[in-house]
């Protein structure tokens, strides 16, 4: 896919792949942390980051199912990553290789997880393209079976 990417003049970089759990919850950690200091309790602060970070044993990270892909040229993580001209090929193509973008905007009621338009998650080629063609995420693509 990222060959592919390049071919068509694009610069792919993976900004995270595989992470260890001890790398997951300090993630976690970072995120609680700074919500507590704006002045959430901890119980609070847990559930607000883990809407931005996913809970240590939970991450597809972790399990090797995902990776987070970025433009050379624009290496932010923020919503703006969807109009970079990586992100709209990877959005298009990524059913082609077996990878749905994970957590799209209009579903996050749905994931509890918020936009990630550079996330992507491998669920092979046949569930990819189903889920592209019927507008689903993963938890809906789940629940038809």
């Amino acid at each position: 896919m990222l060959a592919d990417a390049r071919k068509q003049g694009l610069k792919p970089l993976i900004c995270s792949s595989y992470r260890t759990t001890q790398a997951q919850t300090i993630l976690f950690q970072q995120k609680r942390n700074q919500f507590m200091k704006l002045g959430s309790n901890q119980a609070e602060a847990e559930e607000k980051a883990s809407y931005w970070v996913t809970l240590p044993r939970t991450s597809e990270h972790e399990i090797g199912l995902a990776v987070d892909i970025v433009s050379i040229d624009y290496q932010v993580l923020d919503s703006k990553q969807e109009t970079t001209p990586l992100q709209m090929w990877l959005i298009e193509h990524c059913a082609d290789y077996g990878f749905i973008l994970r957590y799209p905007t209009h579903k996050n009621d749905i994931t509890k997880v918020n936009y990630e338009p550079w996330h992507y998650r491998y669920v092979g080629v046949e569930a990819a393209k189903e889920m592209q063609e019927k507008g689903l995420c993963l938890e809906e693509y789940v629940n038809t079976m």
